[in-house]
């Protein structure tokens, strides 16, 4: 009897042992089939993303070569034209306006209409500023003397017809003028 006894324990670790291999087993496939159900779900995610950043890269570019055609007009048009901010601070200016206000040369973004232009007359320009932009209305086609500070401390002086319009932002909020003399 205790040979049968042994073999019968045995028989039950062994089973208890299959029992747990074959749970273990189980576990282990389904950990594989999710693991592989993941990666796939990622393969997808991946190339969804290198598509939108393939997208990006082309609206990007595409922005930049309008940029680009746009400041090549805006410098080769005989107006001057220029942008303020709300502050009255230049944004830019094309290549003429620069030319003709500020012979000496020099960067304009960040200057004022009172680092160009002699203190009556810049008064005045910002007077017409501060107008359009608590308005909204655009000053069309009036005529004004300008007279400009030039090289050495001299001034230039000349007849102009100046527009002055509004800068909205996305949300339709004035943030600034463009203008065209």
């Amino acid at each position: 009897m205790g040979v049968f006894r042994y073999q019968r324990d045995f028989h039950a670790i062994i089973k208890r042992q299959y029992a747990g291999r074959l749970e273990h087993e189980t576990m282990l496939r389904g950990a594989r089939e999710e693991l592989e159900a993941r990666v796939l779900e990622l393969e997808v995610l991946n190339r969804t993303l290198q598509n939108e950043i393939a997208e990006r890269k082309q609206a990007e570019h595409a922005v930049v070569r309008e940029r680009a055609l746009l400041r090549t007009i805006i410098d080769t048009l005989p107006e001057y034209i220029y942008v303020k901010d709300a502050a009255g601070r230049f944004l830019l200016a094309n290549q003429g306006w620069l030319t003709a206000r500020m012979p000496g040369g020099g960067e304009i973004a960040g200057k004022t209409v009172f680092d160009i232009f002699p203190a009556d007359l810049a008064k005045k320009i910002a007077a017409q500023d501060a107008n359009v932009i608590a308005t909204g209305v655009p000053m069309l086609e009036v005529e004004q003397k300008v007279v400009a500070k030039g090289v050495d401390d001299t001034t230039q002086s000349r007849w102009d017809t100046i527009s002055k319009l509004p800068m909205h932002d996305a949300a339709g909020k004035i943030v600034g003028t463009v203008g065209i003399s």
